[in-house]
């Protein structure tokens, strides 16, 4: 049994695009994922008016199941007392509950995590200790997903300094709690990558997908809007990621995809066209436009760069504001 999570992140409500709004409920309707999961800063400033707004758009997507996480700018950042004490009070009235129960379908067990902290502005951190301990109150036998907002992992130099801290604790923790695949967002930068290229030392080390903000004009270079669309296949240990950008503000289509599966040793390894894995074995769960794939260091951004480089900095729409 093949089960597909659409992925979104960042729609930034307050900054979005009515025609990627347009766009992506056409897509949602069309692909009928299994769950759609929002990986943070469904906000521009967490105002009573933005929230709303996002809540409306839940609501347009519905009956699909959601997972929704927080990120840095869905708690208040000039209303100190409100950030301080109940930062969270306006996103959990909006998603209904502050700490959702894990999702569990076709042998494949989704947990959210928040990542966002009062006393920072934009950066992003997560306890290991706690992660293990959640991660261990569940033992599913299938494919594990977590969703939290901040990166694990990143393409380019200048964003080094948005991931989610401490990375190589938190890396070792999803690892020896059984996590196959981390999807998260933030930076605008859709990216999928081996988490083991970055930590080396890291046994059975997860799979990274990044998705770039779906709705919001607050773009970087060589990314329009996008999503991500995972198929997993719990029975057969395989994932297959597709990025699906807006192409001239009418439809989503998509540009990519990539293949990974899960070795007798239990390691996350790329599957290439036609290859396969020593065990399980098996074709891709889904294809994609193999020509769009651009391998970028490790990972991949599933598009061309259309000329930028990994030190790329003239992302001036966001600045230093993620």
């Amino acid at each position: 049994m093949s089960v597909r999570l659409l992925h979104l992140s960042d729609p930034h409500f307050g900054t979005e695009r009515p025609p990627a709004v347009a766009a992506l409920l056409r897509a949602a309707e069309a692909l009928a994922p299994d769950l759609v999961v929002i990986s943070g800063d469904i906000t521009q400033r967490a105002t009573a008016g933005e929230f709303a707004a996002a809540a409306d758009f839940v609501r347009r997507l519905a009956p699909l199941p959601l997972r929704v996480v927080p990120g840095n700018h869905d708690i208040p950042l000039w209303n100190l007392a409100q950030r301080l004490f109940k930062p969270r009070a306006r996103f959990d009235r909006a998603f209904f509950t502050p700490e959702p129960p894990p999702w569990c379908v076709g042998g494949v067990e989704l947990l959210c995590f928040d990542s966002t902290s009062r006393w920072r502005h934009k950066n992003g951190a997560l306890k290991p200790a706690e992660l293990s301990a959640r991660l261990a109150e569940v033992n599913s036998p299938g494919l594990r997903v977590v969703a939290f907002h901040h990166p694990l992992d990143c393409r380019k130099d200048v964003d080094e300094e948005n991931l989610v801290r401490p990375g190589p604790a938190i890396a070792h923790a999803l690892a020896e709690g059984g996590v196959d695949l981390v999807l998260g967002g933030h930076i605008h930068d859709p990216y999928v990558a081996l988490a083991a290229e970055r930590f080396p030392d890291v046994p059975k080390a997860p799979v990274v997908a990044l998705a770039g903000t779906c709705l919001s004009h607050r773009l970087r270079a060589g990314a329009p809007n996008s999503f991500n669309l995972v198929a997993l296949d719990a029975a057969r240990a395989r994932m297959a990621i597709e990025r699906w950008d807006l192409i001239s503000d009418r439809d989503f289509a998509c540009v990519g995809s990539r293949s990974y599966g899960r070795s007798a040793e239990g390691e996350w390894r790329r599957v290439e066209a036609g290859e396969e894995v020593p065990q399980p074995a098996g074709d891709p769960i889904i294809g994609g436009n193999a020509a769009a794939l651009t391998d970028s260091g490790a990972g991949i951004a599933l598009l061309p760069e259309q000329g930028g480089t990994a030190s790329e900095s003239s992302d001036s729409t966001l600045g230093r504001d993620r």
